[in-house]
């Protein structure tokens, strides 16, 4: 059921910033023990933008690797897809700018803004575009620096973000299986679960806002609505690409999951059917990289050799909005 047939993954590759940040680093510089953060996140480290660096300065270095490793030259590619929370610019799209600074002079470019499904959502729409014939290369990346909207008061949220960048080329090819399932939901009867207020057009310039409003800025969440969601989200997406392909736990070879939180992660493993050891993170060195974590940790897994051909691989998100969904790919 939404089989996307045809479609091969290419290459892969990501970016994160030089800066590395330690929970010791916080400790030291806003007194949250660095054992309570490793506790309740599972979150050693994690890597922060320098101030130079925006969105699209993490996403060309994260495209251009995925590309190389692809063996693909920039002006084959047909559609530039970029998700992301927070682009460079309110416009214009910054999968425009990354196509222009690729110089991919012969694709279409435009934005996906779905939180920290973006990505997965992301790369199931390049996959129907080539699916139908209408595309041959797709890129598509997650590129996030969710430390400009973090409050340094709220160690709930702060201590969990990182920044970082991963894309991944899509190729069009006869007899390639594809996606063997997806399933995409979503619940905006929740959306304020998890929001960032300031910038949008109810509250449009930050230079306005009152400082007893400035919290609007900040990325702010209910962090036990988030937990319960989290592991509820993963366990329905997974169980439902199983049901749709019909296969069972023990077909998958591996599962890449939004890398929100290690606690989120240890408990929705527990109650999942797939064995533990076949589930990727890597949010210890990393941190939550919102729409970028996927793509991050799919590339990561990719180069370190844990997906080869013919395995089957689920890619699951979930986040604000509240959105929630997965792929199932054979690679």
């Amino acid at each position: 059921m939404g089989a996307v047939q045809g479609v091969e993954v290419a290459g892969t590759g990501f970016y994160v910033p030089a800066q590395v940040v330690t929970n010791e680093d916080y400790e030291e510089r806003y007194g949250v023990s660095a054992d309570w953060i490793l506790q309740v996140s599972g979150i050693k480290a994690r890597r922060l933008a320098a101030p130079s660096q925006a969105c699209t300065d993490l996403a060309i270095p994260a495209a251009q690797r995925a590309l190389a490793h692809a063996r693909i030259a920039a002006d084959e590619l047909d559609l530039v897809i970029l998700a992301t929370v927070g682009s460079d610019y309110t416009t214009p799209p910054g999968a425009c700018m990354i196509q222009g600074a690729l110089k991919a002079t012969h694709a279409a470019a435009f934005d996906v803004d779905c939180a920290c499904t973006g990505f997965v959502w992301s790369l199931h729409i390049g996959a129907l575009y080539l699916a139908q014939g209408i595309y041959q290369n797709a890129l598509v990346i997650g590129s996030e620096v969710p430390s400009r909207a973090l409050n340094y008061k709220d160690p709930n949220t702060f201590i969990l973000m990182g920044d970082g960048a991963g894309a991944c080329v899509l190729r069009r090819r006869e007899g390639a299986p594809g996606i063997l399932a997806q399933y995409f939901h979503s619940d905006g009867a929740r959306w304020d679960a998890a929001t960032i207020l300031g910038g949008g057009t109810r509250h449009p310039n930050p230079l306005e806002i009152d400082r007893s409003e400035i919290e609007k800025l900040y990325f702010k969440m209910d962090g036990q609505k988030i937990f319960k969601f989290g592991v509820l989200s993963l366990n329905e997406s997974i169980d439902e690409l199983l049901k749709r392909s019909g296969l069972g736990p023990e077909d998958i070879d591996l599962v890449i999951p939004h890398q929100a939180n290690l606690r989120i992660l240890d408990l929705a493993l527990r109650r999942s059917r797939i064995p533990p050891e076949r589930f990727f993170t890597n949010l210890e060195e990393y941190g939550n990289a919102a729409s970028a974590s996927v793509a991050i940790a799919l590339a990561d897994a990719d180069q370190a050799g844990r997906i080869k051909r013919g395995d089957r691989v689920i890619l699951v998100g979930f986040g604000a909005g509240l959105s929630w969904g997965g792929l199932l790919l054979e690679w």
